[in-house]
């Protein structure tokens, strides 16, 4: 099960029209790829995020690449960002459910 860890800022004034992209990214993943599992957490300062997905599998995870909504939220997500958001591949090492 491959999984992204995805960090960025987002400019100042920038942080309610990213919250609403967020929310309307996450109900289509939901609606779209409901094997995938996607949360999106707010830093304290307000204006930092970090995405966590985990996709069934290499394929799943191409599609929600290629996903139109993807690329919307994209379109919208980047010019608000201070600097480029970071993607970093992660592995799952321990777990308190299942």
């Amino acid at each position: 099960m491959p999984s992204m860890l995805i960090q960025y800022t987002v400019r100042a004034g920038q942080e309610a029209a990213v919250k609403e992209a967020v929310r309307r990214f996450v109900a289509a993943i939901a609606e779209q790829e409901p094997e995938t599992r996607y949360e999106s957490w707010l830093k304290e300062d307000g204006r930092s995020f970090a995405h966590l997905m985990t996709f069934a599998d290499a394929t799943a995870q191409e599609r929600h690449k290629d996903a139109d909504y993807t690329k919307e939220f994209v379109a919208t997500l980047y010019p608000a960002c201070e600097q480029e958001p970071t993607y970093e591949p992660v592995s799952l090492l321990v777990s308190a459910r299942d």
